[in-house]
């Protein structure tokens, strides 16, 4: 099972962790597609893998393709303890409806 969420990284804003795009698949090729114009900056790619304990193997290979100059960089997983938790509210906040209750009289609640 392969884990892969794909976000923008911008120190500068409140919440630094932009949202763009997800997968989870339980397959050897776990593959995002995204045929976007990205502007430069930092981007995370945050990768989680369950490894089955009898597997002689637990080694991957991440792979990007563009037509632009791309630097990779491996992170300590603990420098960054807000990585996750960042990109699921940019998630949520970009992907949920807001929720209002105008048509019960309360215009305030949402």
């Amino acid at each position: 099972m392969c884990k892969l969420i794909f976000a923008k990284y911008d120190p500068e804003k409140e919440n630094p962790y932009e949202y763009i795009d997800a997968t989870c698949w339980q397959d050897e090729d776990t593959t995002l597609e995204k045929h976007l114009d990205l502007a430069p900056g930092e981007y995370i790619a945050f990768i989680e893998i369950d490894w089955f304990n009898d597997q002689k193997f637990n080694n991957f290979v991440f792979k990007s393709y563009s037509d632009k100059r791309i630097e990779f960089k491996v992170e300590d997983p603990h420098s960054h303890h807000d990585i996750l938790e960042g990109i699921l509210k940019s998630c949520a906040v970009k992907t949920s409806k807001r929720k209002d209750y105008t048509e019960k009289g309360q215009k305030d609640i949402f």
